[in-house]
């Protein structure tokens, strides 16, 4: 069973109190999603754990947390202080945990206090909803609140819930409810000396898969446990964004664990701070002392309805700015039970734009395309009270004026209108102004197209009849029947040692970091090299500097050829035995950032998902070199896109006249891609046929 322990390490030593009620606060919010620990606090000794931001595991109070993933490795995660200076003698430590079902096993969390001087242990195990020692369970997949009371002198010590805890031993609370009393964790509780809290230490170890989520750690020098009778359900919602200037704050009252009803409150204490500039601050317990923060406070009387609401001082809100606040509830009797921070964050005083738009696009030639913005004036809750004015740039550094309003239309799309494009949306009622995303429009173009027919062998070259990059060969080629029914009898070159074309060393992605590159080719079922034989690349030779991309016919199973698309680091698309001998045969490669794919005859037949370009942008473009093309090869095409899968399939069709089946129906009985009466036909012939055995199923 794999284990996952929280370890507070306990120096025996006499004690000397120095410090606040919060020693130690961790909400991991300073990190980012995927990121490690670079805290001086943290001491790192494990192999396996992402800090994460799912938004789904603890969207209170807070969304970063750490994701311990571990299969394999054993190791630790401690908050090392080298002793924390204490003012009382019972230490609180509190987190949150979040155990997924994925966890296979069961995750085991272990509560491990020892000293130097013997092995004293606060066992405490949480594995698939039980916890060890206890008749309480948890639900997986929810977020669980744990605090853990520790009395670290001999004598007993009570606390704000008029519980107590004796000498060298410790409670347990998990969501408020006590679940371990008092059980003991010292061998020698007769001894007078006072324990040191000297570290708190996350372990896992063993080898079975788990995952275990942890957020908000606080270590405090004095005894808190998350009250069950807390106030709850604030509005607005905790860590709540956009929040009107003129919002009413309202809670409900805390859940008396012994009945399951609303706790009887007689007042509410409401405090509220603000500006918040640090995200520590958001959950520190002595924020409301902070004599730098603006703090309001107010007595909210119970009104019968189980609950309150309090209207914050006029003007008291200021727009984009974070504020915390909180509910302590009187109740009948006199019992304060202090509340937990919440906080929101108010509307900003700028557009709230959709950060996803405007999206990037493509068009051809010719074509109409669109880009847009969605923008929320944050005063009016609505789009109204804003301008637009859209900018466009080539190059993305000098910009110009294109248009206004939330869509931007460019009509029959020309080469010139590809580039970068944003919009700046202003709030009319105070001129403040902000940018959307950049996007970028790819003006669909084919770049090269070598037809390699002998009438455009001109002048010793062949001609590129849409680009000018003509692809002058060695020497003379030979000329044969292309590919297509409709080829002239001389439409294809026969590649040869000494008639490779080299076509210049342009980058046919420089504007659009994509790029397809297509070819008809015939390979004559004659051996391959070592390394393979190009049909086209970009490439001088076998290192990411020196090359972009590489398309060649490589390595033959049962009579078949594959088909490399690759660099030499970080590009490795290779299906095989997709060629056959003697036969015409349609390639494209496709390269749009992180993909790479390949077609053969119009069909996806490979893709890697984690692909990207060589760095030789001056490397040469060359049609049948590096190990010689062994073969012909007709209708050579670079564009400046990756070509979607229709696109790639009407290139196919345009040469070979046959149509590809990218979407089969969901009901075609003699498979041709079509539904229609030949279907009704086989359908009706084989209607009420039954073939279950025995035939008295069919009854």
């Amino acid at each position: 069973m794999k284990n996952f322990i929280l370890t507070l390490v306990l120096l025996v030593a006499l004690v000397g109190f120095t410090q606040a009620a919060t020693v130690f606060t961790e909400d991991f919010e300073s990190y980012t999603d995927g990121s490690v620990f670079d805290d001086p606090d943290w001491f790192v000794n494990m192999a396996t754990y992402i800090l994460a931001d799912d938004g789904n595991v603890f969207t209170s109070p807070s969304n970063m947390y750490a994701e311990f993933l571990d299969d394999s490795t054993s190791g630790s995660l401690i908050i090392s202080k080298g002793g924390f200076d204490l003012t009382d003698s019972v230490v609180s430590v509190s987190f949150d945990f979040y155990e997924p079902t994925s966890s296979t096993f069961g995750g085991q969390l272990v509560i491990w206090p020892r000293s130097s001087a013997g092995n004293e242990c606060a066992d405490v195990r949480f594995s698939n909803g039980s916890i060890q020692g206890s008749t309480e369970t948890y639900t997986l997949d929810e977020p669980h609140h744990f605090d853990l009371v520790i009395n670290l002198s001999n004598t007993s010590a009570g606390y704000s819930t008029g519980e107590s805890v004796a000498g060298y031993r410790y409670d347990v609370w998990f969501d408020g409810v006590k679940v371990i009393d008092e059980k003991e964790f010292r061998d020698d509780p007769a001894s007078t000396d006072s324990e040191v809290l000297n570290a708190v230490q996350f372990r896992v170890f063993s080898s079975n898969i788990q995952q275990i989520y942890v957020d908000n750690i606080v270590v405090r020098d004095t005894p808190y446990v998350q009250d069950a009778r807390i106030a709850q359900n604030p509005v607005p919602e905790d860590d709540a964004a956009n929040v009107d200037l003129a919002e009413v704050l309202s809670w409900d009252a805390g859940t008396d664990p012994a009945t399951g009803n609303p706790v009887s409150v007689d007042e509410y204490y409401v405090y509220i701070a603000g500006p918040i500039t640090d995200s520590s601050q958001v959950y520190d317990p002595n924020v409301f002392t902070d004599q730098n923060l603006s703090i309001a406070s107010s007595i909210i009387s119970e009104t019968g309805s189980n609950g309150g609401s309090w209207t914050p001082p006029a003007a008291y809100l200021g727009t984009d700015t974070t504020y915390v606040w909180c509910v302590d509830q009187k109740l009948t009797g006199g019992t304060i039970v202090p509340g937990v921070n919440w906080s929101f964050t108010t509307i900003p005083s700028v557009p709230i734009l959709n950060p996803e738009l405007p999206a990037d696009t493509t068009a051809g030639i010719g074509e109409d395309a669109e880009l847009s913005v969605e923008a929320t004036n944050p005063f009016t809750g609505d789009s109204t009270g804003l301008s637009y004015q859209w900018m466009y740039s080539q190059d993305g550094v000098s910009y110009s004026d294109v248009g206004t309003g939330p869509i931007l239309s460019i009509d029959s799309a020309q080469a010139t209108d590809q580039g970068y494009y944003y919009c700046d949306v202003t709030l009319d009622s105070n001129s403040e102004t902000v940018s959307s995303r950049t996007a970028f429009l790819i003006v669909k173009e084919t770049l090269a197209h070598w037809t390699l027919d002998q009438a455009d062998y001109v002048g010793g070259v062949h001609l590129d009849i849409v680009g000018g990059h003509d692809a002058d060969p060695n020497g003379e080629p030979t000329f044969v029947t292309g590919a297509g029914p409709d080829e002239p009898a001389l439409g294809a070159a026969k590649i040869e040692a000494d008639t490779d074309a080299v076509a210049g060393t342009w980058n046919p992605s420089e504007t659009t970091g994509q790029v397809t590159v297509s070819a008809w080719i015939n390979w004559d079922g004659s051996g391959l090299a070592q390394y393979g034989n190009d049909i086209i690349g970009k490439f001088d030779g076998y290192a990411p500097d020196t090359m972009m991309w590489s398309i060649r016919i490589r390595d033959i199973n049962s009579g078949n050829a594959g088909i490399r698309f690759y660099n030499d680091s970080g590009l490795t698309v290779h299906p095989q035995g997709v060629i056959p001998p003697n036969t015409w045969t349609h390639v494209a490669a496709t390269y749009a950032p992180g993909e790479g794919k390949v077609y053969i005859n119009g069909e996806l037949v490979a893709t890697d998902a984690n692909a990207a370009l060589g760095t030789g942008t001056e490397s040469v473009i060359t049609i049948g070199g590096s190990g010689i093309f062994p073969g012909a090869m007709d209708e050579v095409m670079i564009h400046n896109y990756a070509m979607s899968p229709e696109d790639v399939a009407t290139l196919y069709y345009q040469t070979s006249q046959e149509s590809v089946c990218l979407y089969p129906p969901l009901v075609d009985l003699n498979d041709d891609c079509l539904t229609d009466l030949l279907d009704f036909a086989i359908l009706a012939e084989n209607w009420i046929y039954c073939g279950r055995v025995p035939a008295a199923g069919c009854d």
